[in-house]
């Protein structure tokens, strides 16, 4: 199985973190966003829907970390002796 890198402390998830990145692209995807004022839209639009229907926001938030960590899982994990066997292959044909 793979590491999931789930941080124990939530506050260890910064800006930076790939789920971070991965809610963004995925939220602006959901309301249709592009371009480059899409961080400002995309704030505006989530503020506006936490006002209205916070729980839609989490259900919604709920659902794609859920997508994020399945695909971690299903994922599969590097395969750490591709490079030795190809070496060892190409070895193995000269000799």
């Amino acid at each position: 199985m793979v590491a999931l890198e789930v941080p124990e402390d939530p506050d260890r998830i910064d800006e930076h973190h790939p789920l971070v990145y991965r809610l963004e692209e995925e939220l602006a995807r959901l309301f249709a966003l592009a371009g480059g004022a899409r961080c400002n839209e995309l704030e505006e639009r989530l503020t506006k829907l936490l006002r209205e229907n916070p729980r839609r926001i989490e259900e919604i938030v709920k659902e794609l970390i859920a997508k994020y960590y399945r695909e971690k899982i299903l994922k599969e994990p590097p395969d750490r002796f591709k490079e030795a066997r190809e070496k060892a292959k190409e070895i193995w044909a000269a000799a």
